[in-house]
């Protein structure tokens, strides 16, 4: 049982770690494009370009988000999170942040290279999803059914 806690514990740190890591490489971004150490808007002229991304990136983002949303209670995780404890919650905890936050990070990006809003949007959307996913401990354990000591 020990052990087992010891997994949770370790698999929390890690899946923290991956969640502020998106956050703070959006912010970073943010920063280096709002103090002009890259040229905001560089790429806006591209209109066909633009239209291009953007459509994939509204296309991922509106399909990763409820993917990983609900992805915890589909039975087949549901089966493995139970079973492998903190192997699994690893494993699918880091595929969950990052069908958030791979998404927010590119839109953040794209939203200073074309300067379009519609990317920001997106962003703030990512962002606010991880408000769903947030890899607490008590959730940690909720979700590999471990009861905290």
């Amino acid at each position: 049982m020990e052990e087992r806690y010891n997994g949770i514990k370790r698999t929390h740190k890690i899946l923290m770690a991956e969640a502020l890591a998106f956050i703070l490489l959006s912010v970073l971004v943010a920063i280096v494009f709002e103090s002009n150490l890259l040229v905001p808007g560089m790429l806006a002229v591209n209109t066909e370009v633009m239209y291009n991304v953007m459509m994939l990136m509204e296309l991922v983002t509106i399909c990763a988000i409820p993917v990983a949303l609900k992805m915890f209670s589909i039975k087949f995780i549901r089966r493995r999170l139970s079973a492998e404890g903190s192997t699994a919650l690893l494993k699918w905890g880091m595929l969950r942040i990052l069908l958030i936050g791979l998404p927010m990070l590119v839109n953040t990006i794209s939203y200073y290279l074309f300067m379009s809003v519609a990317f920001a949007y997106m962003a703030v959307i990512g962002l606010l999803c991880f408000s769903f996913i947030y890899p607490s401990k008590d959730r940690c354990m909720d979700e590999t059914q471990q009861s905290d000591k």
